[in-house]
């Protein structure tokens, strides 16, 4: 049952990240203030279910490895999964942060400038690739990382 719930809390902040990502991408595409606002402020509250998300994966991989004799932090896979874990929570907070700053900005004024556009892509490119790197691991109970 751990199991399940672990896969479905995973694959579900996987999908938030995908749909986020998208959702922003294409509301800077717009060039509508109003839209980059709006949007900012949902992907902002989405996060809110994002980090129950992320404490909930953390807790119910702790929950596997403590209770499973199949699995354990010396398995080279289980262990590169929780430290890109580890690198995926760092990314989601620093985007979290870049989406704040440019909501703040826009909330003050009407200036349509977002900044920071390159580090948005980079931060939810590089957590849909670790989170998709760390469902290939576990699939294939091997990682070429380590």
């Amino acid at each position: 049952m751990i199991k399940f719930i672990h896969l479905l809390i995973s694959v579900t902040f996987l999908g938030f990240q995908i749909a986020g990502y998208y959702y922003v991408v294409a509301s800077l595409k717009q060039s509508s203030p109003s839209l980059v606002l709006y949007t900012l402020k949902n992907t902002l509250l989405i996060d809110i279910a994002s980090f129950i998300f992320i404490v909930g994966i953390f807790t119910s991989c702790a929950f596997l490895v403590m209770q499973s004799t199949d699995f354990s932090f010396t398995i080279p896979w289980v262990a590169a999964a929780c430290f890109s874990l580890s690198l995926v929570t760092l990314l989601w907070a620093l985007n979290v942060t870049l989406r704040w700053i440019n909501f703040m900005r826009l909330k003050k004024s009407n200036n349509f400038k977002v900044k920071y556009v390159k580090g948005l892509h980079i931060t939810y490119c590089s957590i849909i690739v670790l989170l998709i790197l760390v469902v290939r691991d576990a699939v294939m109970k091997s990682t070429p990382f380590i």
